[in-house]
């Protein structure tokens, strides 16, 4: 007998506050902030066993203007760390910009305190948790979230 792992999409935001999010097509949503790298490759291989992920996309982002040297270089750090990973666990992935996801659902960014992916998801996904430990808006899960719903229309196109 042969059992059909039901279908999911992830998709990553991997900025310095950045976050994974599986999405499936029964509606269960995981929420992952960015740990280090053997925590995220664990949680993903994990999502691999009990999920057929479909898609899989990443952010795709050089730096943010205005941002630090640091800030950039962290970002450019996990960036790099998540394609590791993804091509270690041979998961299908596509990076996708800002613009090109955020087109789909929200309006683009005015500027890096805007948070438009957040009023999305407070909306559409009451349930889910996108406050920090101190109650601010962590807009790497948003944005996550925004990135897996747009993995999830890649598979429907």
């Amino acid at each position: 007998m042969t059992t059909t792992l039901p279908k999911a999409w992830i998709g990553i935001d991997p900025g310095k506050t950045g976050a994974m999010v599986l999405l499936d097509d029964h509606g269960f949503i995981g929420v992952h902030d960015w740990v280090d790298e053997l925590t995220m490759y664990r949680q993903l291989e994990l999502y691999r066993d009990i999920w057929d992920i479909q898609y899989v996309c990443i952010e795709k982002v050089w730096g943010v203007k205005g941002n630090s040297a640091k800030s950039n270089t962290t970002f450019q750090q996990h960036y790099g760390a998540w394609l590791c990973i993804l091509k270690l666990l041979k998961l299908p992935y596509v990076e996708v910009t800002p613009q090109k996801w955020m087109k789909r659902r929200i309006r683009v960014k005015k500027s890096a305190k805007d948070k438009p992916s957040a009023d999305y998801v407070a909306q559409k996904y009451p349930n889910v948790d996108i406050s920090g430990p101190r109650g601010g808006i962590k807009d790497g899960r948003s944005d996550a979230l925004c990135i897996a719903e747009y993995a999830m229309d890649m598979s429907n196109v």
